[in-house]
């Protein structure tokens, strides 16, 4: 059972669309709202009050927002230790490039945990090979997906979403999207 609902999601892009830097950078919601998402999952378990978790959700987004900003180089430190938002104006918009309409702020939270990497799996030499062959199977159906780049990098090289991202030029939402199709087409064909 998701620890998450439907209010903490509207909280989160509540605070997200009020900060400051959002203003400018609305192309970035998701990935704003997948970083806060990232840092604040832990707060849902452990805060139960909506005043407190507002106010710590507020600082959240703020750090979250700003190392966003920094990844995709719209962010400077002026002289007075401030930040500033640099222009992007030159960057085509999504609308422009021909690209279909970005998700729903709520197809990004799917992710139940976001710390993967805390456990070792527990898989014999027979199955990891089983699910190996099946991965090479489900991407030569789906090449256009590369769902054995992604499961490769971030499986077996233990690459982080935002590795895999830059170097495939996708979203770490579009990633995330490919993992879970990966899973549910893996559950489906092994009956789990």
């Amino acid at each position: 059972m998701s620890i998450v609902t439907e209010q903490h999601l509207d909280l989160i892009k509540k605070i997200v669309m009020s900060n400051s830097y959002y203003q400018g950078n609305e192309d970035l919601l998701s990935s704003f709202c997948n970083d806060v998402y990232s840092k604040s999952y832990l707060l849902f378990k452990s805060v139960s009050n909506y005043e407190h978790l507002y106010n710590y959700m507020q600082k959240i987004a703020t750090n979250a927002m700003i190392s966003v900003l920094k990844r995709n180089n719209r962010l400077k430190n002026s002289s007075e230790n401030k930040y500033m938002t640099t222009s992007h104006d030159d960057m085509p918009s999504a609308s422009s490039a021909g690209q279909k309409k970005t998700q729903s702020v709520y197809d990004i939270y799917k992710i139940n945990d976001p710390f993967p990497n805390d456990y070792e799996f527990a898989i014999d030499k027979p199955e990891m090979i089983k699910l190996l062959q099946l991965v090479q199977i489900i991407n030569s159906e789906n090449s256009d997906k590369k769902y054995s780049k992604i499961f490769f990098a971030r499986y077996i090289y233990n690459k982080s979403l935002e590795t895999i991202a830059t170097e495939l030029k996708l979203s770490e939402n579009e990633i995330n999207q490919r993992l879970l199709d990966l899973a549910d087409i893996i559950r489906e064909n092994v009956n789990i």
